[in-house]
């Protein structure tokens, strides 16, 4: 019998390619910077990601295995001869360089996790140049993680054609990976016992919303969805935090207890103003409060409770109920008849 991770799952810190991720629940996958700015082409590079790796880790459950992400960038950037690298490095010597920038910065970063980390390739592309150099550099950074005992992914062999180029049946764009990689992963993980035998190798899970969250002067993100339909899933999440302003947090100021039905993974709550207000948020997907509750656990939100939608306590007094429409007219009426029933001074259908 196959589940959605609960208790086990894997956190994934990385560049753009981290997206493949999040549509497992096997995984809880941030996008901390562009290649341009987190990579290891550089001693600056690599400090640079070693920073931000850290203060990331600093906000994740660090008792659960950590796989980073990178690398992909680091050859692209060296055959497009990045602030001039290819003029100063051959080929070999820049692998030794980048690779021993990137085992540095894993060293410091396993003390900080009780869990295993794990590195992901870099992953191949349609340009037979990068790839030949993207093959030395995975070659050597794997001989580096098992040297050091760190659990190196490698899904190169199934991803790629005859060619030895990215195949396009895993191919979302020219360069990025999709949600098949992560199954791909599953499966692996699953036979080296890192998750559970009876873990679902599926990919389809769907984040309601593009997620944007500053930590000081630093954005990560959380997609949402895989790039050709980024910008549709962007714009109905500032649609969302409009309609929060200008419906939602007006209301709120005199209320002690808020229920947010269908809230996904919360996002229209982190556009509420601060009160002393406690909120119970639930959704009829269990997965989507699973989420919910590990970008809470991450994003540092107070006051809210997500709860599965069995559990929530009807008998409690909310002085306001908040439903979020949903494209399904059934499910609408069924909500409407729920609110119904609900004694709250507010209720707002948006």
């Amino acid at each position: 019998m196959e589940y959605s991770n609960t208790g086990h799952y894997i956190n994934v810190l990385g560049d753009s390619h981290t997206r493949s991720f999040t549509h497992s629940t096997n995984f809880f996958s941030v996008f901390i910077g562009p290649g341009k700015e987190v990579n290891f082409t550089s001693d600056s590079h690599a400090q640079e990601t070693y920073r931000r790796i850290r203060e990331n880790v600093s906000r994740m459950d660090k008792s659960k295995d950590l796989m980073l992400v990178f690398g992909e960038p680091d050859n692209r950037l060296y055959l497009e001869n990045y602030n001039g690298i290819r003029d100063q490095f051959s080929e070999d010597a820049y692998i030794v360089l980048a690779t021993d920038r990137f085992l540095s910065v894993l060293m410091n970063i396993r003390n900080l996790i009780t869990g295993n980390l794990i590195v992901y390739n870099a992953v191949p592309c349609p340009r037979s140049e990068q790839n030949f150099l993207s093959m030395k550099y995975n070659s050597r950074l794997k001989n580096l993680c098992d040297n050091n005992d760190i659990l190196f992914i490698d899904i190169w062999p199934q991803i790629v054609n005859e060619e030895g180029a990215l195949d396009e049946r895993y191919s979302v764009d020219y360069i990025h990976l999709n949600e098949k990689a992560a199954t791909l992963v599953t499966q692996i993980l699953k036979q080296n016992h890192t998750l559970p035998p009876g873990t679902k190798e599926d990919a389809d899970y769907n984040w309601a919303y593009f997620y944007k969250l500053r930590f000081g002067g630093d954005e990560v993100r959380i997609w949402g969805d895989l790039p050709a339909n980024k910008d549709k899933k962007f714009q109905r999440s500032e649609q969302l935090r409009s309609m929060v302003a200008t419906y939602i947090s007006p209301q709120i100021k005199n209320c002690k207890k808020i229920l947010f039905l269908q809230c996904a993974e919360g996002f229209p709550l982190y556009s509420l103003p601060s009160g002393p207000y406690e909120v119970c948020a639930t959704d009829l997907d269990k997965d989507r409060i699973l989420q919910a509750r590990r970008l809470q656990n991450f994003a540092g939100l107070e006051n809210v409770s997500f709860v599965e939608y069995e559990d929530v306590q009807w008998s409690d007094d909310f002085d306001m109920v908040v439903y979020l429409e949903q494209g399904d007219d059934k499910l609408n009426a069924r909500f409407a008849a729920v609110i119904e029933k609900v004694p709250a001074r507010v209720k707002l259908t948006i």
